[in-house]
């Protein structure tokens, strides 16, 4: 990878961190009921950024850095929405009763 493209690809991660993280607080304090999540989302969230390379470092070693990044971050993104699809069931369910 060129440092340009390095640079660039830097970038955008740091506009979409800075625009998104706030708009996925925004979700996560709508379904959490007990604001017990959300009292802890900044710290979930920085600590998201050591967990997430740790985890790369335990993937197998057969391929590539950016193929190890790219399952690992698809593998935790998927168990996220899981647990967000559940949290809406389980609010949605909790406010019927």
């Amino acid at each position: 990878m060129s440092l340009g493209i390095f640079y660039v690809a830097s970038c955008l991660f740091l506009f979409a961190w800075g625009g998104g993280l706030p708009l996925m607080m925004g979700a996560v304090a709508e379904v959490d009921i007990t604001d017990r999540v959300t009292s802890l989302r900044p710290v979930l969230a920085f600590a998201g950024m050591g967990i997430g390379p740790a985890l790369v470092g335990f993937s197998p070693g057969g391929q590539d850095l950016f193929q190890r990044v790219l399952l690992t971050t698809s593998f935790l993104v998927a168990i996220a929405l899981a647990l967000f699809c559940l949290a809406q069931v389980g609010r949605r369910f909790m406010l019927r009763h």
